[in-house]
């Protein structure tokens, strides 16, 4: 195989799997917009601190990278039935 004809393999490959990717996520997104919805209370929000340290033997320094998480409690009620939640969804760009 010459270089013309792999590089024109993987062109069309990588043209299918972001083709493919798309429709996963789109099919993803319809499935989402049919599901039920219900209004809730939210009653505690708080950040949570995460703390990473690393050492770069390179360098010889070692470095802390410091995140943050949002944490978040809410309530819901459906049918007469109170539900307690505490997860998230996260837009996936």
């Amino acid at each position: 195989m010459n270089e013309n004809s792999f590089l024109s393999f993987a062109m069309l490959f990588s043209a299918a799997l972001v083709f493919f990717i798309n429709y996963l996520k789109r099919k993803k997104a319809i499935v989402r917009s049919k599901f039920p919805t219900a209004s809730g209370i939210i009653h505690d929000v708080h950040l949570k601190e995460y703390r990473d340290s690393r050492y770069d033997d390179d360098t010889g320094q070692s470095e802390t990278r410091i995140t943050y998480h949002p944490h978040i409690k809410y309530k819901y009620e459906i049918e007469g039935k109170i539900y307690e939640g505490n997860r998230k969804a996260t837009p996936s760009g």
